[in-house]
C-alpha cells in the first residue's frame, strides 16, 4: 500500500465517433480492401489457381465483385457501360441502398483506382478474385448483377496469360486448323508456365514418397509441439537474403543514384521465379528488378489495407509534400530525387522511402507515372482533411482544445506512471 497514489479522474468528455476509423483509408469499404489486400502475395500460384478466402455473407461477396471492378473498370451492356451504382454513397446509406460500384458504393479513392490500372498488371490478382467470386453458394451469386456475375464466369474460364509477341516464323498456324498466331504463341506459353509450376510439385511429392515413416512423423511439421498440448510453435520465417549488388545489374546506375540496393540486383534465377510468382506485378514498360517490384508491392499493400494516417506521424506530411513537389515538377530529374530521398522526414519512412525510389526508373521514363503516384500522396492528405471534418461534424463530439489536451495527458501519465 505504500507505493500506491491516489487516481486523478478527468473531467473531459470524449466518446467513440461512427465509421471515423474508415474515412482516412483510401478504400472505406472494409471487404473490398480485405479482398485486394489478400491477392497481394509473393506467390503467384496461390492467387492465380485457386481462391483466397471463402466468402459467407453478402458484405464480402459485394466487396469482391466492387474489388473486381476496380481492376478492371465496368463492364459494357449492349454498348453502354454501366457502373450498378447504388441510390447513395458509400457511409451515406444503409446496406439496402448499395449498389456495385467500387468507388460510388466501396470508396475507392479514384487516384488509388487510376495508380492500379496505370502501373499494374492486373491479371493475376484479378482471377484470384474472381475464382474466389465463382467458388460461394449459389444463392449469394444470384444476388449479384448478371452482368457482373457473367464477367466472373469469362474470367475464370477464357484468361489468358499477358500477350507473347509471335515470331515471324509463327506468322501461318502449322497446324492448319485457321487458328491465329496469336492464340497459338497464348497456348504455347500457357503450357510452358504449367510445366515449370508442376516440376517443384512432383520434386516435392517424390521426396515425401521416399522417406520413411519415421522420418514423416519427425520432418513433417517441424513446429508441432512434442508434449501434445494442443498448441503448435510458429514456423520459423525464412530471412531475406543480403542483396548483392551486381556490377552488370541493367538498373545499377539508378539504383547507385538513388542508393537502392533493390536496383542494383538481378536476383538471378531466384528473382526471376519471384518475378514470375509475383501477384501484382508491374507493367512491362516499367524498369523493374525482383526486389524492387516487391518493395512496390509493399508499399501497394499498405496504401490499400492502412488508414492514411500512418503516412503522418503526429500530423506531419513534410516527407509526402517534398515528394509530390518533386514528382510534379516540369525539371524533374534523379538527381533532384534521389535529393528529396535523402531528406530525414523521407528517409525515416522506410516504406514509402523504398517504393519511390525502386520506381526511380519508371518515373524518370513516363512523366505519366509521376503524375499517377503524385496523385495517390495528395489523396492519403485529402482523406485525413476528411476524417477531421468527419469527426469535427460528428453529432455531440467533443472537440479538444490544446489546453484541454495537455491537462488529459497530464492526468494520464500521473495515473498511469
Amino acid at each position: 500500500m505504500k507505493d500506491k497514489i491516489a487516481f486523478n479522474r478527468t473531467d473531459i468528455t470524449i466518446h467513440a465517433v461512427p465509421r471515423a476509423s474508415l474515412v482516412p483509408c483510401l478504400i472505406t469499404d472494409e471487404a473490398m480492401s480485405k479482398a485486394i489486400g489478400s491477392t497481394l502475395s509473393t506467390k503467384k500460384e496461390v492467387v492465380a489457381t485457386k481462391s483466397v478466402n471463402a466468402i459467407t455473407t453478402v458484405t464480402a461477396m459485394r466487396g469482391h465483385v466492387m474489388a473486381l471492378a476496380l481492376l478492371l473498370g465496368n463492364v459494357v451492356v449492349d454498348g453502354v457501360e454501366k457502373t450498378f451504382e447504388g441510390d447513395k454513397p458509400h457511409m451515406a446509406g444503409g446496406s439496402g441502398e448499395r449498389g456495385w460500384d467500387p468507388m460510388e458504393d466501396g470508396g475507392a479513392s479514384p487516384e488509388l483506382v487510376a495508380f492500379f490500372r496505370g502501373a499494374f498488371d492486373v491479371q493475376t490478382a484479378a482471377r484470384s478474385i474472381a475464382l474466389t467470386i465463382e467458388s460461394v453458394a449459389a444463392d449469394l451469386r444470384r444476388r449479384v448483377p448478371a452482368a457482373l456475375m457473367r464477367r466472373v464466369h469469362e474470367i475464370v474460364v477464357d484468361v489468358a496469360p499477358p500477350p507473347v509477341a509471335p515470331s515471324p516464323a509463327s506468322a501461318v498456324s502449322p497446324s492448319g486448323d485457321g487458328s491465329s498466331p496469336l492464340v497459338a504463341a497464348l497456348q504455347a506459353g500457357d503450357e510452358n508456365r504449367g510445366r515449370q509450376r508442376a516440376r517443384p510439385a512432383a520434386k516435392l511429392a517424390s521426396r515425401s514418397g521416399s522417406s520413411s515413416p519415421t522420418e514423416q512423423s519427425t520432418g513433417s511439421d517441424v513446429s508441432a509441439s512434442e508434449d501434445d498440448d494442443g498448441f503448435d510453435l510458429p514456423r520459423p520465417v525464412p530471412k531475406p537474403s543480403k542483396v548483392v549488388w551486381e556490377r552488370d545489374a541493367p538498373l545499377l546506375a539508378y539504383g547507385e543514384a538513388l542508393e537502392e540496393p533493390a536496383l542494383a540486383s538481378t536476383g538471378g534465377t531466384m528473382g526471376a521465379a519471384l518475378l514470375f510468382n509475383l501477384s501484382l506485378p508491374l507493367l512491362p514498360h516499367i524498369p523493374s528488378t525482383a526486389a524492387s517490384a516487391l518493395k512496390v508491392m509493399e508499399f501497394v499493400r499498405v496504401v490499400v489495407v492502412d488508414s492514411a494516417l500512418v503516412w503522418a506521424p503526429q500530423g506531419s506530411w513534410v516527407a509526402v509534400d517534398e515528394l509530390v513537389s518533386v514528382l510534379r515538377s516540369e525539371r524533374f530529374s534523379v538527381p533532384s530525387l534521389a535529393a528529396v530521398l535523402q531528406i530525414p522526414a523521407v528517409s525515416e519512412k522506410r516504406l514509402l522511402r523504398g517504393a519511390v525510389a525502386c520506381l526511380g526508373p519508371g518515373l524518370d521514363a513516363h512523366p505519366h507515372l509521376r503524375m499517377l503516384l503524385a496523385d495517390v500522396l495528395c489523396a492519403l492528405k485529402r482523406r485525413v482533411a476528411e476524417y477531421d471534418q468527419w469527426v469535427g461534424d460528428a453529432d455531440g463530439a467533443v472537440s479538444l482544445k490544446e489546453e484541454d489536451l495537455s491537462a488529459l495527458r497530464g492526468h494520464i501519465a500521473a495515473a498511469h506512471p
